[in-house]
């Protein structure tokens, strides 16, 4: 057998002995160059995504106090240079692309109404001539049925000659805005019900109910329209989704006198919020176009469609009406228009903005910020203290740790060095030369 081979040792050949110090130390070097590492890149990365458009959102001037944005509609494209809202910011849009137009006024006044009985209901404008429609067998990927949901009134239609489809499909009508419904025939709901495609609910005839494109029918429908009958008091006021009728004794704006039921004709008003206040009381947030409606006139009304006809024939306004700041503009979530979440943020903001009346429902209404540099955006989500906030940490604190794992590298590289065998000592930590030993 040959003789065992000798293993080098370079601590040995070189004297050096390492104490628990030196090896603290090689530790502490080892640490600072990650964290220097670390901080660099995250620098650079929140240059990007935070502190650029942080700087570009407070060169814009946005005001900071909040204007009212309605939507008035939306496009959908395969791509556009500035989306409503995208996520990732980082990367092209992709995919497709959501572009919202809203109009924008400034906010009304807060309105306490006192003493009140009111009655309230979802009521719709639509007229049944202008009801949404969809064609189960038409649309791209699943078809447009495939979301249906809600009262929907379907009849059977020839289709389109296509290959792999039968000659007749469905066309739906949406009511829910104009009709309730109940079901006065007793039967038993089957089971696995299929989502509707284009390929399925091809043969639908009735008056259905579906939910998120499962539609079950309703055998023996009793219907009747919406906010019709109605019985008029001496107030109405509309909300974004509600309309609430009947009696108040009086209103106020900031604690004055507005409307007095026993002195004036009766009121109507909108107002986009309408909450609880004390007992009796309530709360109209940001109302506008406050309208006097003889009282002959407003007792004779019956339907929705008839009181939103007399508030645009009746201009004796208390309450002032809107003042629109844009008829169209885009709103976007951001300066950017897309955000870095990575929590699907965009799809609840589009499902709250993209409302557009076109269902029946009131278009959506939220608060936006107008910039005075631009009338060709307006952004929704906007704090300057916060904007302020997050671009100060997002430059402070990367830089903080850069600077300290740098100057703490430069302090060891003073105190340690490297013998001609590759062993790392500290250089006061030994009074010999490292070739000549301990």
């Amino acid at each position: 057998m040959g003789r065992k081979r000798k293993t080098f040792d370079p601590a040995a050949a070189s004297g050096l002995r390492q104490s628990a110090l030196e090896r603290r130390l090689c530790n502490v070097i080892c640490l600072c160059q990650l964290l220097a590492i670390i901080s660099g890149v995250a620098l650079i990365y929140l240059c990007f995504i935070v502190i650029k458009p942080s700087h570009y959102t407070l060169a814009a001037r946005f005001e900071d106090d909040a204007s009212v944005c309605t939507t008035l509609g939306s496009t959908t494209s395969g791509a556009c240079l500035r989306p409503s809202c995208a996520e990732w910011c980082l990367s092209s849009t992709g995919g497709t692309c959501r572009v919202i137009t809203a109009s924008v006024r400034r906010p009304g006044v807060t309105v306490v109404f006192r003493d009140c009985q009111l009655q309230d209901q979802f009521c719709s404008e639509l007229s049944p001539d202008h009801l949404q429609t969809f064609v189960c067998s038409e649309g791209e990927d699943d078809g447009e049925c495939h979301g249906l949901h809600g009262l929907f009134n379907c009849s059977e239609i020839a289709a389109k000659p296509r290959v792999g489809r039968g000659p007749h499909t469905s066309i739906c009508k949406n009511v829910t805005a104009l009709s309730q419904c109940t079901n006065t025939a007793r039967w038993q709901q089957p089971e696995n019900l299929t989502r509707c495609n284009r390929y399925v609910c091809n043969h639908l005839r009735g008056v259905f109910e579906c939910v998120d494109g499962v539609c079950r029918q309703l055998k023996s429908p009793r219907c009747h329209a919406r906010c019709a009958d109605l019985t008029m008091g001496n107030i109405a006021v509309a909300t974004a989704d509600r309309f609430h009728w009947g009696r108040c004794r009086a209103a106020e704006v900031l604690g004055e006198p507005l409307w007095t039921a026993d002195e004036q004709p009766p009121l109507a008003i909108f107002c986009t919020r309408l909450q609880g206040g004390a007992a009796g009381d309530l709360v109209g947030d940001d109302c506008v176009n406050g309208t006097l409606v003889p009282a002959d006139e407003f007792g004779a009304l019956e339907t929705y469609r008839a009181v939103r006809a007399a508030l645009r024939r009746h201009v004796r306004l208390l309450v002032p009406a809107e003042e629109f700041i844009f008829n169209a503009t885009q709103v976007m979530v951001n300066i950017d228009g897309c955000v870095n979440t990575l929590r699907s943020e965009c799809s609840g903001w589009l499902a709250e903005r993209l409302v557009d009346g076109s269902d029946g429902r009131h278009p959506a209404v939220y608060p936006c910020h107008v910039t005075p540099s631009s009338t060709d955006y307006v952004i929704t989500d906007y704090d300057r203290r916060q904007t302020i906030r997050q671009m100060a940490l997002a430059a402070t604190l990367p830089c903080a740790f850069l600077t300290l794992s740098c100057l703490c590298l430069f302090i060891c590289g003073k105190l340690v060095r490297v013998s001609e065998y590759g062993v790392f000592y500290c250089r006061d930590c030994h009074a010999q030369s490292p070739t000549r030993g301990e």
